[in-house]
């Protein structure tokens, strides 16, 4: 009678862990589908979307969606280090090819941040810096590599890279391109005429 309790003891308590394993892997899903939604949406509408219609568009109840993001902040924050994640794998892959891909990307990623920067201002425990100092870190590399190869000038920071991405996601109202990815490639060339490096003395 002991042998079968402890046997029994035993294949309870694994069912108790693979069942808590799987339920770890269904939360975290659920929550990369969150923010998965979060991040098209606000690529679409803006960052002042009801936190319901992320939900909707995860296809999870309402109470998923505030068991993992109490609040618009904790959201915003999510989808940025989400997005700064998938932007620093896509860099390393493409680092040797353009030295000049992380402007690209990280103008992309302006195009949604920027969007829901006006919400934030109204956040007073929102760390602004934190969050700049995380995309600075993020195109360290690249940075330090295009100016290395003498594409950029070697006296740029991240900062001011962060500001040109800026500049490159406002959509202009004089900017006549109607292709995005023409629109973009016009003002790139425009910057780097100040951007770029200047050539060697003969």
């Amino acid at each position: 009678m002991g042998v079968a309790r402890q046997q029994f003891t035993l294949a309870l308590a694994k069912l108790v862990k693979r069942t808590c394993q799987s339920m770890r892997k269904d939360a975290e899903r659920n929550r990369q589908r969150l923010i998965e939604a979060a991040s098209e949406i606000m690529r679409n509408e803006g960052g002042d979307v009801p936190m319901e219609l992320i939900a909707e568009r995860a296809s999870l109840t309402r109470g998923t969606l505030y068991r993992n993001f109490p609040h618009r902040q904790a959201m915003y924050e999510a989808v940025l280090q989400n997005d700064l994640g998938m932007l620093s794998g896509q860099l390393g892959a493409q680092r040797d090819s353009d030295p000049l891909a992380f402007i690209r990307g990280m103008t992309e990623l302006m195009m949604i941040y920027d969007k829901f920067l006006v919400s934030l201002a109204h956040m007073t425990d929102y760390d602004a810096d934190t969050n700049q100092a995380r995309m600075v870190a993020a195109i360290a590399a690249p940075l330090a590599a295009a100016q290395a190869e003498g594409v950029l000038h070697s006296r740029l920071t991240g900062d001011d890279i962060l500001m040109a991405c800026r500049m490159l996601a406002s959509h202009w109202r004089l900017d006549t391109q109607k292709d995005p990815g023409e629109s973009f490639n016009k003002r790139l060339d425009l910057m780097m005429r100040g951007l770029g490096a200047e050539p060697a003395s003969q």
